[in-house]
């Protein structure tokens, strides 16, 4: 399986689930990697893999993909330019590609099998 990671600092995880549901209201939560393996043990899964990788991507066209308005936009382009003026982590670590705001997501392949 193939799905996006949330950071493992609950605090990050936190804003990542924040700004991911001013994109899209439906977004309910990002898992971390624990988070990710309990609820696989809960099922009777083991965990026998993690890739991660970073997806990194333009900040405009993600936000175009999910039909942003105009003050959810502003409101996430904001969040990131204060990460990269020094605030707050939001766990998408923006950067500016050739003066367009960019920033990453950690996606997590996975593999498991039947426990015991």
């Amino acid at each position: 399986m193939v799905d996006l990671l949330a950071d493992s600092n609950p605090v990050i995880a936190s804003e990542q689930d924040r700004l991911e549901r001013v994109r899209d209201p439906s977004h309910t939560h990002l898992i971390a990697p624990d988070e990710l393996r309990s609820m696989l043990n809960e099922q009777g899964l083991e965990l026998v893999d993690l890739t991660t990788r970073p997806v990194e991507r333009p900040l405009q066209p993600w936000l175009d993909q999910a039909a942003v308005g105009p003050a959810a936009a502003q409101q996430i382009k904001a969040a990131l330019e204060a990460e990269l003026a020094g605030g707050e982590p939001t766990g998408l670590r923006p950067r500016v590609i050739e003066n367009e705001l960019w920033f990453a997501q950690t996606f997590g392949s996975f593999v498991t099998k039947r426990a015991g």
